[in-house]
C-alpha cells in the first residue's frame, strides 16, 4: 500500500530549461528515507480534440513526427499556453490544422474534467479533451482528410487501424463513451 507522503527534495542536480519541457534531477528522500536520483520532465499540458462533422470523426493531415522518425495520422492537438483558455486554445488549433472557421465549431464539449496524468511518475503534464462538434450546414473544412470516419464502434475500430497515437486512441474511445446528440 503506498504512501501519501509527499517525498523531500534533498538536493538539486540538474535543471535544463527550453521554451517546450524542462528536465530536472533531483536527489529525494522517499517516505521510506531512501536517497533516489529522481528524473522528472515539467511540460505545458497538452490538448486534443475530437472533431466530428455529420456524425463522422475528421482528422487535419498527417504530420512528420520527428520522435517516430515518420508521419502519423492523429487527431488536431497541441501545447495549452497558460494565458489563453483550454476552449480558446481548442478553436484555436482547430483553425490552424483543420481550417476551420470559429463559426463553425457548434459546440465544443469537454471530455476529460480538468485532465488528465499523462505520466505521473515522470511529468507534470495533463492532458485536456474535447470534443468539438461542427456545425451540419458548414461544408467539411478544407484541410480535412478525405478518409473519415463513423463516431461509433464500427468506425472507430477502421480508425485505430490508422492512428497509432495512444493520447489520440484514449480521446477517440472517450468521445465514444459520450453518445451524440441526435
Amino acid at each position: 500500500m503506498g504512501s501519501s507522503r509527499k517525498w523531500l527534495v534533498d538536493k538539486l542536480l540538474l535543471r535544463m530549461e527550453s521554451p517546450w519541457v524542462t528536465i530536472v534531477l533531483e536527489r529525494v528522500m522517499d517516505q521510506s528515507q531512501q536517497s533516489l536520483d529522481y528524473w522528472r520532465i515539467e511540460k505545458a499540458d497538452s490538448l486534443i480534440i475530437v472533431p466530428v462533422h455529420l456524425g463522422r470523426i475528421l482528422l487535419p493531415p498527417a504530420q512528420y513526427r520527428h520522435g517516430l522518425g515518420r508521419s502519423t495520422e492523429d487527431l488536431p492537438g497541441g501545447r495549452l499556453e497558460s494565458c489563453i483558455s483550454s476552449q480558446e486554445a481548442a478553436v484555436s488549433i482547430l483553425e490552424k490544422e483543420m481550417g476551420c472557421r470559429r463559426a463553425d465549431v457548434e459546440a465544443l464539449e469537454p471530455l476529460s474534467g480538468s485532465g488528465w496524468a499523462v505520466n505521473s511518475s515522470f511529468s507534470n503534464q495533463l492532458l485536456h479533451v474535447y470534443r468539438a462538434l461542427l456545425a451540419p450546414q458548414t461544408p467539411r473544412p478544407p484541410l480535412a482528410q478525405e478518409r473519415d470516419y463513423a463516431h461509433d464502434e464500427q468506425g472507430v475500430g477502421e480508425l485505430f487501424r490508422h492512428l497509432t497515437c495512444l493520447q489520440c486512441r484514449a480521446a477517440v474511445l472517450e468521445s465514444l463513451r459520450h453518445p451524440l446528440e441526435s
